[in-house]
Order: structure tokens, then sequence, then C-alpha cells
């Protein structure tokens, strides 16, 4: 029975080094959809595994394939008492357009970015994205007469809705509210106008955003419905059901 070599021989003939760790290979459908959720500034609920009931929103501002990290910006709401620290284990939702992506992941660093608190995380190697929309997206077109008045510096800025259900809206603003939205990702004193002038109120809260500069310079946004009184979420429900019905008549 022969000796195992050990020591300067067998460090030269390389055969005590030990085992390199075998690291999953990333998923493509993975990094694709990392990509989009950062390109298009969806906002995503990150909720710590070892806190009962706390969650917060934040952006993906960067996907590292590379470092196999992704680096998100400051938690809002978070109190300047709360101290995050590394090691912590978390789990990511996306809330805005698409299909929903959930993954669980782990604090590695706390960095700056711009001069606001940052966290890297590590990649995950496969995400969900297999659920389902809650409530189904009309499409809007012109015909339909429905109106959206959003306020941009105490002005009602006039914006163009591009789907909505019964518990969110999609529409489009020609001018940059990305530093806006940023700040406060709820919008309050939204005004939508439905057929025959019935106007109706609430706030929204903005779940993506994506600013397009060319050709012409607007701001693409998903946000979900807040504050509708429950008479006026009656009348906006009504108009829904109606149109679905005239949608599905016109498919038969």
């Amino acid at each position: 029975m022969k000796a195992k070599k050990s020591g300067f021989f067998a460090r030269l003939l390389g055969l005590d080094e030990p085992a390199k760790p075998v690291v999953p290979s990333l998923d493509p459908e993975t990094l694709v959809r990392l990509y989009e959720l950062c390109a298009k500034h969806v906002f995503v609920d990150v909720r710590f595994l070892n806190r009962d009931g706390v969650s917060y929103q934040s952006l993906i501002i960067d996907v590292d394939a590379q470092r196999r990290t992704l680096l998100i910006d400051e938690l809002y709401p978070l109190d300047k008492s709360t101290r995050v620290v590394t090691g912590e284990e978390v789990e990511i939702t996306s809330v805005g357009k698409g299909l929903p992506v959930k993954f669980t992941s782990t604090i590695a660093a706390l960095e700056l970015y711009e001069g606001a608190p940052a966290y890297r995380l590590t990649l995950p190697t496969k995400v969900k994205s297999d659920q389902r929309r809650e409530f189904f997206r009309i499409p809007v077109t012109r015909e339909m007469d429905i109106r959206l008045h959003i306020p941009v510096e105490e002005t009602l800025v006039f914006s163009t809705v591009l789907n909505i259900s019964s518990t969110g809206i999609g529409f489009r603003i020609d001018r940059n509210i990305s530093d806006q939205v940023r700040s406060s990702r709820v919008i309050s004193g939204v005004k939508i106008t439905l057929p025959e002038n019935v106007a109706i109120y609430c706030d929204l809260e903005v779940r993506s955003y994506d600013y397009k500069k060319s050709p012409d310079r607007y701001t693409l946004v998903g946000a979900k419905f807040l504050n509708f009184s429950p008479a006026e979420h009656k009348i906006f429900d009504k108009f829904l059901l109606k149109l679905q019905r005239e949608m599905k008549r016109s498919q038969e």
C-alpha cells in the first residue's frame, strides 16, 4: 500500500489541494428578470425573515453577475432607530408590471449610493416567477373616455390611462416625475374622470415607473389605488364590470 504523498512534492503535484466548492450556475432567466426589474425601476417589497411583520419597499439599482450580487436602494419607510446588519436574510418580492418575482437573499454588505444607504445582496441562482395576477388589467382606449389628472408641483397634469383594474392603474405622463416618485411612493389628490363626467378621487401608491427620454420625454407608471371612499369604489367597480361585459361581448 503506497503512502499518501504530502508536503512540498504533494503541493507541487497538486495532490493535496483542497477541493474547490461547487458554485451553482446562474439561471439565465433569473438574470434577465433581475436586469428588467432594475432597468424599469420596479419597486420591490423587502421582508426581513427574522423580524415578524417587518416589510419595506426599495428599488434594485444594480445587478452584478460577475460578483453574484445585486444592490438595492435605501429601505422605505425605515425608522432611524432600525438597524440593518450583514448576514440577515430577506425575502424580495416584485409588485410591479408583469409576473411577480420572489426570492430569498442575504445582506452581504452595507454601502452608500448617491449619498444614501444601500444594501448589497447575494444574487439568487433562481427566482420564482410563476404566480398570476390577482386582478385582471383592462387595456384602456381613447373611446372609453377615462381621464386621469395627477398633481405635479401643485398643478393637476393630464395623464394618459393605459390600463386599469379594481386595484390599480397604469398611465403615461408627459414629463419626468422620477424624483417625485423616488422621494415619496404615494401620489395624493389624484382625480379620475369616468364617462358622463363622473369624477372620483383617490391616492396612488407607485409600484413601478420607467422614464423614457426619446423620442419624447415621458414616464410610464404602474400604481395601486389608495383611499377610495366606499361610495366611490362602488361606482368605480360598477364601471369596470360594465367595461368587462362590453369587452366580452365584442369578442363573441
